[in-house]
């Protein structure tokens, strides 16, 4: 914005240019009268700066500056601006801001803590909510959002079986997933509508079972399909920096059972540390094949028939490696 003198940044009003055109900036180009009135710009400026349509009304004591061709962060910011301090974005329109979600709708979810009803204006879609844990909002800049695990927990409800999977994959996909928060986030809101279906989608009986709990359901399968029982929780160099606690080991064979799907193994930083884990492990001639209660339970056949020829082919390897060498 600038002012009719050109040798100053303050007019009579009394307000900064400089202090304005910051925060606009900062929120992607929008304002509300509210901060405008805080920054020393009059109402009388104010309605002036509409009638010239420097300012565009976007939602009641909102604005755009300049002119109103708004992309999507900015829409999110302006109705977070109509809406009461400590609202921030949510249900769709929070997964839409992760990544999770292809929101075509006009406008924007946005959750008002505390209790009773409004909070902001008809063309956003307000809800109100108690208990809202620090946990599940993040701030990017100006914009506060539902972090990843209470978008999912919101959205749930609103969401059809498809695109709640397809939110579930895009996260995994972009790493953004940690179903350790997301089970947390139900814990605080176990009757939220959606919250079974969530559970369901991501295999929550998977995630609350323990080490111990998968390690004696791989050596029922060692039992039903006559497989030889591996060492258990062995400590061992895993690259990391110090040592790690290996799920199962053949070791003989250098074959690595991991049983993923416990709840730490789905935090981005877990993937991350496993990935280079393995590749530590895979240089010194250490095989890690990865099991999903899932598919423990689901196709133990299919699972003990695959570790079977793994570990045949390994004794192979080592027979004729040992051969060629000699005594």
């Amino acid at each position: 914005m600038r002012t009719e003198q050109n040798t100053s940044t303050r007019i009579a009003g009394g307000y900064d240019v400089r202090s304005v055109s910051a925060l606009v900036d900062w929120q992607h180009g929008v304002i509300s009268r509210r901060q405008l009135l805080a920054l020393g710009v009059s109402d009388t400026v104010i309605s002036t700066w509409l009638r010239n349509r420097r300012l565009h009304r976007i939602h009641p004591g909102v604005y755009a500056v300049g002119h109103r061709r708004l992309d999507a962060t900015a829409q999110r910011v302006a109705a977070l601006l109509a809406c009461r301090d400590g609202s921030f974005v949510g249900f769709r329109s929070g997964l839409a801001w992760h990544g999770l979600y292809a929101d075509s709708r006009p406008s924007i979810d946005v959750v008002v803590p505390g209790r009773g009803s409004g909070g902001g204006p008809k063309s956003v879609n307000v809800s109100r909510m108690t208990g809202v844990h620090a946990d599940d909002v993040i701030t990017e800049g100006c914009l506060r959002v539902a972090s990843v695990a209470r978008a999912l927990v919101d959205g749930a409800g609103h969401l059809r079986d498809r695109e709640l999977a397809k939110a579930i994959k895009e996260g995994e996909y972009l790493r953004v997933l940690d179903v350790r928060a997301v089970l947390e986030a139900l814990e605080r809101t176990p009757t939220r509508r959606g919250a079974g279906r969530l559970r369901h989608a991501l295999g929550a009986d998977q995630q609350l079972l323990s080490r111990e709990e998968f390690v004696l359901l791989y050596l029922d399968l060692c039992e039903r399909y006559g497989l030889e029982v591996p060492q258990v929780d062995v400590r061992m160099d895993t690259g990391l920096g110090r040592l790690g606690q290996i799920d199962l080991l053949y070791a003989r064979e250098k074959l690595i059972i991991e049983l993923d799907g416990a709840r730490a193994h789905l935090t981005p930083t877990r993937f991350e540390e496993d990935r280079r884990r393995d590749a530590h492990l895979a240089v010194r001639g250490y095989l890690t094949l990865r099991f999903t209660w899932r598919r423990l339970n689901r196709e133990p056949a299919t699972v003990a028939n695959e570790i079977r020829a793994v570990l045949s082919a390994r004794r192979s390897v080592s027979t004729r490696i040992a051969r060629r060498i000699g005594p």
